[in-house]
């Protein structure tokens, strides 16, 4: 099966190392046309709906909702629900018999994750960007802790007439890393940890259609370590569940723009938690040093974007591959000086 074929051994050891795997050509033509197809009658007859940012009351035990803020421009169903699995044969399927290749191809390479039917398997949401600046900010997929128990997160873009002034790259953000900007060419899929890879969609300036699937595992993340001193904060920097709680003060710029372009009007309830979360954490006795010193660190070695209000990339990209050869990985994405390795191709792609 072509899924198995690209997941093998050799593309998942890449994905350990990096982060973040980046697969061309994964599904073959015909059957990425006739997912996109779906989406589109999906969307073309209202039975998509606005994705929307839902905050939580910020008191001491709660566990509600406080307020629903709409991302303007895009639309998505999740594949759950049965009455739309109806409508969407090839999608159907995919959901209920091509993600268990997928489940054991993940599992026999990252058996410390958990990865079961038992912590719910494997979820399943559609997308539509409608274009005119349809974005998402930065974020993990997975918090972490036992209420997410999302551990792998793949992408397969859908986008055959997609050209770089477009826009829409997803950014990732490996920590104290190049960040890379990953370009959503046709039948391109993209892989990388849920609870560990911060990233965030840039703004899409025409129709941007993918899918999204979710690998569940029963492995629990431990919270944030109780630091103390700037000394004990740098050891904790070693687990996933720090890097998280750090990031907004890390990232704090790029969190203040992504926020703004994703949400535009209905940004400001987002931009203040955003702001009190930044100052609890620099407040953080030995923490906030920490963030200092780690923030000029990305900033002397160019790890950062050159201009937080772009909305085109300027960063390293997955650029588009010949679609006439079989699947191919992207062994590895750097930064502006870097370039794809790319299995299949026996060419070398250089960066922008």
């Amino acid at each position: 099966m072509r899924v198995r074929r690209a997941l093998d051994e050799e593309a998942l050891a890449l994905l350990r190392r990096d982060g973040y795997l980046v697969i061309d050509n994964f599904m073959g033509r015909e059957e990425a046309m006739g997912y996109r197809d779906e989406i589109e009658y999906l969307f073309q007859n209202g039975l998509m709906t606005s994705n929307c940012t839902a905050t939580m009351k910020r008191e001491e035990g709660a566990n509600e909702i406080n307020k629903v803020i709409i991302k303007p421009n895009v639309f998505e169903v999740e594949l759950i629900r049965s009455g739309i699995r109806s409508k969407v044969p090839r999608l159907r399927n995919l959901y209920e018999n091509g993600c268990r290749v997928f489940e054991r191809c993940l599992k026999a390479s990252f058996p410390e994750l958990g990865l079961s039917e038992a912590a719910g398997g494997t979820s399943m949401k559609l997308q539509y960007n409608a274009g005119s600046g349809g974005c998402f900010p930065m974020h993990f997929d997975g918090p972490g802790g036992k209420k997410d128990s999302r551990r792998i997160t793949a992408l397969l873009y859908l986008n055959p007439k997609w050209s770089k002034d477009d826009g829409g790259a997803l950014r990732v953000y490996p920590f104290l890393k190049q960040y890379v900007d990953v370009e959503p060419v046709f039948d391109r899929l993209l892989l990388f940890f849920s609870d560990k890879t911060l990233h965030r969609v840039l703004p899409s300036q025409s129709q941007r259609v993918c899918f999204t699937l979710w690998f569940h595992g029963d492995s629990i993340d431990p919270p944030p370590v109780e630091a103390s001193g700037a000394e004990g904060w740098f050891a904790a920097l070693q687990q996933p569940a720090t890097q998280r709680y750090i990031s907004k003060a890390l990232y704090d710029k790029e969190f203040v723009q992504s926020i703004k372009d994703a949400h535009g009007p209905y940004a400001k309830p987002l931009l203040d938690i955003h702001r009190e979360d930044v100052e609890r954490i620099q407040q953080t006795p030995g923490l906030g040093a920490v963030v200092s010193y780690l923030k000029n660190f990305l900033a002397e070695n160019q790890l950062l974007p050159p201009d937080e209000t772009a909305t085109s990339s300027t960063a390293s990209t997955a650029q588009e591959q010949d679609q006439d050869h079989d699947s191919s990985f992207s062994g590895s994405v750097n930064g502006p000086k870097g370039a794809i390795a790319s299995r299949g191709t026996g060419q070398e792609s250089k960066q922008a």
